[in-house]
């Protein structure tokens, strides 16, 4: 698996170290916007995921009432930091990891669901006669690292930690440029389609359980899901 990823990311960067000596300006009629290929962007994420898991039932203390937690291991809320380069004023290669989570901390327990969300994409920017606009999408590869269910009950810490799964993602979005200014605006959506998650292992207040005794409803997950992501972004090079 380590060696697919490698061997995809090589393939989506090679063209960036290939042609970026050559990459043309952005331009727009002719008017240079800004002559800086390189940026970096901040992103502000909320996945949806496909899968809606039940994690925990809280009851009030007359038993009247219950606060349930539910953990979406495909989405979640989270922030990504990406690095990118235009290698002409119509493709972009870009390379983003962030941290993403889902769940709630009801009193002093808490259930979350966390991963590190790692991908590779070359984007293709469309000609478009509006001003300090553009349209653009893409695809790359995915992967999340450290991915764990995360849950703190009472004087009880359950970690169950899940091997990384490895897909692919597809991107639409707007880029929103202020002419000859380097900060610029996004908005995007990013489907993502990846393996399961599958139980890696499990502690029980630090100490190593059999995988055998996680839940049923968590040994395998989907981790698939829609992300709407807002962003800003500054060309630095």
């Amino acid at each position: 698996m380590k060696i697919f990823v490698f061997a995809a990311l090589l393939v989506l960067i090679s063209p960036i170290l290939i042609l970026g000596q050559t990459a043309d300006q952005i331009s727009e009629d002719g008017v240079e916007i800004v002559n800086k290929k390189m940026y970096v962007k901040g992103n502000l994420l909320m996945g949806l995921g496909f899968d809606k898991v039940l994690a925990a039932k809280k009851y009030s203390e007359d038993k009247d009432d219950t606060d349930d937690i539910y953990i979406r291991p495909g989405g979640g809320l989270g922030v990504e930091g990406v690095i990118g380069y235009n290698i002409t004023s119509a493709i972009t290669g870009e390379i983003g990891i962030g941290y993403q989570f889902s769940g709630e901390t009801v009193s002093s327990d808490h259930v979350y669901f966390k991963k590190i969300p790692f991908r590779a994409t070359l984007l293709y920017k469309s000609a478009n006669k509006i001003k300090q606009f553009s349209l653009y999408y893409g695809a790359g590869v995915s992967t999340n690292l450290s991915t764990k269910y995360d849950v703190e009950e009472g004087d009880d810490k359950l970690v169950v930690t899940y091997e990384n799964p490895v897909g692919f993602h597809g991107i639409i979005g707007a880029d929103f440029i202020s002419t000859g200014s380097p900060l610029f605006i996004t908005g995007e959506v990013r489907f993502v389609s990846m393996a399961d998650y599958e139980v890696k292992s499990a502690e029980l207040n630090g100490n190593d359980m059999s995988i055998s005794l996680v839940k049923s409803d968590f040994q395998t997950l989907s981790s698939s899901g829609v992300h709407f992501i807002i962003t800003i972004g500054y060309y630095i090079k």
